[in-house]
């Protein structure tokens, strides 16, 4: 059975102590002193990693890919005009597999040839095998 040890009676029935240099602080300003402690750091992070949604890269078809290339050589051949692009391509994502599709609006600045991509003013670099569609404003390819 359970012996009752007289080891604390002298303290046990004391007031709680009070401090006279510190301010008491309430039960819920003591909470947030703790509330940044993170027990698994990271973890919030992995999560939102593995629920980030990636997408799958299409195939063009070769219809499709006429018409991006015909776009090209246009913008090739006018390349002095700036004229007026909107291009949708493909990302790879770097942690998982997959990427994403990225809408870019601009002017055309130059072909880079050894890349095979294209260049915007603003410094945008379009890898032309990633490009899934791009319209050149004001004209229309059949």
């Amino acid at each position: 059975m359970f012996e009752y040890n007289h080891k604390y009676d002298d303290i046990i029935n004391m007031p709680h102590h009070v401090s006279k240099k510190y301010e008491h602080i309430s039960a819920d300003m003591r909470a947030e002193q703790f509330a940044s402690f993170e027990a698994l750091v990271g973890f919030d992070d992995d999560l939102d990693e593995t629920a980030r949604q990636t997408d799958k890269r299409l195939v063009p078809d070769e219809e499709r890919e006429m018409k991006i290339d015909a776009n090209i050589r246009y913008l090739v051949d006018y390349a002095e005009e700036r004229p007026e692009v909107k291009a949708i391509y493909f990302v790879e994502d770097e942690l998982k597999t997959g990427g994403t599709y990225v809408v870019v609006s601009g002017r055309f600045k130059q072909f880079l040839e050894h890349e095979s991509s294209i260049v915007l003013t603003d410094g945008t670099v379009i890898p032309v095998q990633d490009i899934w569609d791009i319209r050149v404003k004001g004209l229309i390819f059949k």
